[in-house]
């Protein structure tokens, strides 16, 4: 079988922090602990925490709906979620 690996790396722009909607915008390639680094700057922060916090990237937490360590408290990342924009394997 033919297999393609996608670098998701470049792909690392938070794009809208909305603090009166408490909602992030950002692109796949961003890691859990730079999105986290921005929110505290707003006495935020995203429910998700993992040990590989520093080197897991929001798009690969979400395909895999991702639990971590506050799961309990906070469910999987799915309910986290308001909206993707994704590009499909068809186009």
């Amino acid at each position: 079988r033919d297999q393609i690996i996608l670098s998701l790396q470049y792909l690392n722009q938070i794009l809208s922090v909305d603090i009166d909607s408490l909602t992030l915008t950002c692109e796949s390639g961003c890691t859990l602990q730079s999105l986290n680094e921005k929110l505290i700057e707003h006495q935020l922060m995203i429910p998700l925490d993992l040990g590989s916090r520093g080197s897991c990237m929001i798009g690969g937490n979400i395909s895999t709906n991702a639990g971590g360590l506050n799961v309990i408290k906070y469910g999987m990342i799915d309910r986290n979620i308001l909206g993707l924009e994704v590009v499909l394997s068809d186009g």
